[in-house]
């Protein structure tokens, strides 16, 4: 039978039970062992259930992180795809469309406990989120401001580079441009020098363009506004003293052996102040320089003996002995006042330099590398280095850097000496066609004058100056009588005499001989000479040439100047 407790007073006691099918054991402490193992239960429950949630927020996690990076990065719609102004005060729309996000996500969760540890990671991913759209959205505020300020600095540049006639009007949108800088750079931390250099690379930028603007619209007056004293339509002369007085230390003092004018709108290389009239000069290459320049640019004009350059140089109208100053610097060169210069050549230049420097100084006392260097920067072979930055007045001009102002007047020359040459290959295709309808004995239609040959001028008063010198070689050109050494020729009587021989010319001899007495010193091709005879009412060829030139070698011969005409093989003809 069973086996019920019974209790004897407070004393509980457990026997054991028996019964058909069951049989069952004293267990002393069963009681406690139920508890335990509910207790343990709970708590392995309780250990899954919170690993669960665990996963549960961190899947939650997981995909909020793509949320995020779909918000940030998508292709089509993403925050970070969005470039300068689109993206300015997406920051904060973006960071709500996260936020509702995260709301949904919780929401999807169990539990609280899993909401909790959901939200605590959420809570990171937003300040991540929030720091990385924050700073992409200032990067495109900063790139869309920089980007309008760029494209407002090009757009004032190109408006001001289209002012390159009108000084103040560019002056004045220079200055606003300024101003905007100022405020930019302000606005956005730069520094005192940032700014400053901000504005110097506007400055020389748009000038740069200016330049180009003005060349292109007419490079002639560039060149005469803002090239050197040398550069203009007059050149530059000798400067002479206002009381009249002759200081001849002046030009070694200031450093201007030549002593040049001073101008202040067209300055000269390495110019650094006056000496009233008188140009001062950084070192003697740079007023050796600045004297060639001057003497090159009257070849350019037709200028090109002794003669006419001292005349150019010294005029006696301002109370200079012009004649005693050619026959010092024939003297000086060996050669006659009327023999033509090449002023491009550096031994030519160099020693008409040197002449011109010892009459205005007494003295030459420059060595011989001086004088090479400032000749040689003259013809453009080198530069000479500068402290002195020239300005002209005009203001495009004025705000370029040094090598850029030299650039500009390099190009203007280019563009001149291109002209010219066009100039005179169209010149040179009339001459051809002119002479091959002389030869066949048809009419050419307005052939080439004697104008045509004057070079193409730069402007009136070059033109003016080219004149001046067909003028005076055309007075010479009038002339009856014409003396070499010994030899006199008689073009009125058509006749020679050198001492007591005395021979008669015929016409076209006579014309040979005085062409070439014309050019003693230099060498007259055979071209030359049939070319010149053409212009009488005979007909020259190369062989009646070849004729006249052995009946005039044997007249001299008669007259004992047999070696006066030399023959140069391959070249022409030359007076000896």
């Amino acid at each position: 039978m069973p086996v019920v407790p019974t209790t004897s007073r407070r004393q509980l006691q457990s026997r054991g039970v028996q019964s058909a099918g069951l049989q069952t054991f004293s267990q002393p402490g069963i009681g406690n062992a139920f508890v335990r193992a509910g207790t343990e239960a709970i708590d392995v429950f309780g250990q899954e259930k919170q690993r669960a949630n665990i996963a549960l927020a961190q899947e939650a996690s997981l995909n909020l992180s793509q949320i995020s990076s779909d918000l940030l990065n998508n292709p089509e719609t993403g925050l970070l795809n969005l470039k300068g102004k689109n993206a300015i005060g997406k920051g904060h729309e973006y960071t709500q469309q996260f936020d509702a996000q995260v709301e949904q996500l919780a929401m999807s969760l169990p539990d609280e406990q899993a909401r909790n540890a959901f939200m605590q990671q959420a809570q990171q991913q937003r300040i991540q989120f929030t720091t990385q759209a924050g700073r992409y959205e200032i990067g495109q505020i900063n790139a869309y401001e920089e980007g309008q300020f760029q494209a407002t600095l090009l757009n004032n540049g190109k408006n001001a580079a289209a002012l390159y006639g009108d000084n103040a009007a560019y002056v004045l949108a220079n200055k606003q441009t300024f101003q905007q800088i100022e405020d930019y750079g302000i606005a956005h931390g730069w520094s005192d020098e940032q700014i400053q250099a901000k504005k110097i690379e506007f400055k020389e930028a748009t000038a740069k363009a200016t330049a180009q603007n003005a060349i292109g619209a007419n490079y002639l007056q560039v060149r005469q506004q803002n090239g050197e004293l040398s550069d203009t339509a007059a050149g530059s002369r000798r400067a002479v003293a206002d009381s009249g007085s002759s200081d001849r230390t002046r030009g070694i003092r200031n450093n201007n052996p030549g002593n040049l004018e001073y101008s202040k709108t067209n300055p000269w290389v390495g110019q650094t102040g006056d000496d009233g009239r008188f140009a001062k000069f950084e070192t003697p290459e740079h007023g050796i320089r600045a004297l060639g320049r001057n003497l090159m640019s009257y070849q350019r004009q037709g200028i090109d003996t002794v003669s006419e350059i001292i005349n150019r140089w010294a005029p006696p109208t301002d109370k200079n002995d012009t004649m005693s100053y050619i026959k010092a610097v024939c003297e000086q060169l060996g050669v006659s006042a009327d023999e033509p210069l090449d002023a491009s050549n550096p031994d030519t230049l160099k020693a008409l330099c040197a002449a011109i420097i010892h009459h205005e100084n007494g003295s030459q006392p420059y060595s011989d590398q001086q004088l090479t260097a400032g000749v040689s920067a003259a013809l453009g072979l080198s530069q000479l280095p500068t402290k002195n930055k020239r300005y002209t007045g005009v203001a495009w001009f004025d705000a370029l850097s040094e090598s850029d102002q030299a650039s500009v007047l390099r190009q203007t020359d280019a563009l001149a000496r291109q002209q010219q040459a066009e100039y005179k290959t169209m010149l040179d295709s009339r001459v051809r066609d002119a002479t091959a309808a002389y030869m066949r004995g048809v009419e050419f239609p307005n052939p080439p004058g004697e104008d045509d040959f004057i070079a193409k001028p730069y402007n009136p008063m070059i033109l003016l100056l080219h004149m001046e010198a067909v003028f005076r070689r055309a007075s010479r050109e009038n002339e009856t009588i014409l003396q070499y050494k010994e030899l006199q020729l008689d073009l009125d009587r058509g006749s020679m005499q050198a001492g007591s021989g005395k021979t008669d010319l015929t016409k076209n001899e006579s014309r040979i001989l005085a062409y070439l007495i014309r050019n003693q010193g230099k060498i007259v091709c055979r071209d030359e000479l049939i070319r010149y005879l053409w212009e009488s009412d005979e007909f020259v060829d190369d062989n009646t040439l070849t004729v006249n030139l052995t009946r005039i070698r044997k007249k001299l011969e008669e007259c004992g100047m047999e070696e006066l005409i030399k023959t140069k093989r391959g070249q022409g003809y030359i007076l000896g």
